[in-house]
């Protein structure tokens, strides 16, 4: 019995359709990562132009918060949790908890986030009083 491709026979349809599947596949994978890679930077853009445009919208008190990182050149700052200011400032991801715990039980570290730390450097004017 003999094993092997004959190359005028049947066998060319196999390898042809086992090479198309595999360049379909592969254009798909490709495809497909290639979507991911968009998607992901057009919510990037998206979401970072939101960001900008209430960096652009606050309200004297939370300038007043931001003003205190800037101000001092610090990123981190000690924040009463209570705040409602502080609360909806974490909740837009313009600041964030940076530790879990407290020396008091009132006030813990916040750290701002590094786009809004850009951001507010490059436009001080913002946080004008």
């Amino acid at each position: 019995m003999k094993v092997a491709i004959d190359p005028c026979g049947s066998d060319k349809v196999v390898l042809g359709v086992i090479w198309l599947a595999s360049v379909a596949l592969l254009v798909a994978h490709m495809g497909s990562s290639l979507f991911q890679t968009i998607r992901e930077r057009v919510w990037w853009v998206l979401w970072f132009r939101a960001g900008r445009k209430r960096l652009r919208a606050l309200t004297p008190a939370e300038k007043e918060i931001l003003r205190g990182f800037i101000d001092c050149n610090s990123r981190t700052q000690p924040l009463d949790l209570r705040n409602g200011t502080v609360s909806g400032l974490e909740d837009e991801n313009i600041i964030y908890k940076s530790a879990p715990m407290s020396d008091s039980l009132e006030y813990f570290p916040f750290n701002i986030q590094p786009w809004a730390w850009r951001e507010l450097k490059k436009h001080p004017e913002w946080l004008a009083r």
